[in-house]
């Protein structure tokens, strides 16, 4: 399967593999997508985790390639725990149950649970204004991942580089605040809000219920 990561500003997609084993070693592909207009396609390179090098590059400019790869190294036990954890589950749906002011109260089911055990069920909070959620309660089959204050900042500089290399200004205090304290992610909670969000940006209405899916 394979498992969105991170985005870009600039339409980049960071997307991993579930854990391959590779002479008994645990390895993840991460791929690096990007649609070019220009081009009228996408552009698209690849890498072996742990400690491997920029394959199948096209579209991609060498400066990028070195600066994704030298970040993608640095992160690399992250997204190799990332994908350990990811391959545990592959769908997450959820149901709009309440809203109050500007905070919409989603209950999310892992593995599609709602049908055979209704009540395990998480707590996953919206804000319409921020576009930022809390998970309230984890569901049942759902599990914390810590990113820590280092690879926090790591995360918001890779995104600062992209938008300098596109001639923007930097991410504002707004758009990204810099990180003070590690922040706990709950993996199945993490792809309901992914959709949730995605889908109140495009259609400008709260999602009454949803799924998501990564293969």
């Amino acid at each position: 399967m394979i498992n969105p990561f991170l985005d870009f500003s600039d339409g980049t997609k960071v997307i991993c593999s579930d854990p391959i084993n590779i002479d008994g070693r645990m390895c993840v592909r991460v791929i690096f997508e990007r649609w070019s207009a220009e081009r009228n396609d996408y552009d698209r390179m690849e890498c072996l985790l742990p400690d491997g090098e920029m394959t199948g590059v096209k579209g991609f400019t060498p400066e990028e390639v070195r600066y994704h790869h030298g970040k993608m190294i640095k992160m690399q036990d992250n997204i190799l725990e990332w994908s350990s954890e990811m391959e545990k589950s592959n769908m997450v749906t959820f149901k709009l149950m309440e809203v109050d002011g500007n905070i919409a109260i989603y209950h999310y089911w892992v593995e599609n649970n709602e049908q055979e055990k209704p009540n395990d069920y998480g707590v996953l909070a919206f804000d319409k204004v921020t576009l930022n959620s809390e998970i309230r309660n984890l569901a049942p089959d759902d599990s914390w991942n810590t990113i820590s204050i280092e690879e926090r900042l790591e995360l918001r500089e890779w995104e600062n580089e992209q938008r300098k290399e596109q001639g923007k200004p930097p991410l504002t205090e707004e758009e990204w605040p810099v990180p003070k304290r590690p922040l706990k992610v709950a993996f199945s909670g993490q792809m309901a809000y992914v959709e949730i969000k995605r889908e109140f940006k495009n259609k400008g209405a709260l999602p009454e219920d949803g799924r998501n899916y990564w293969y």
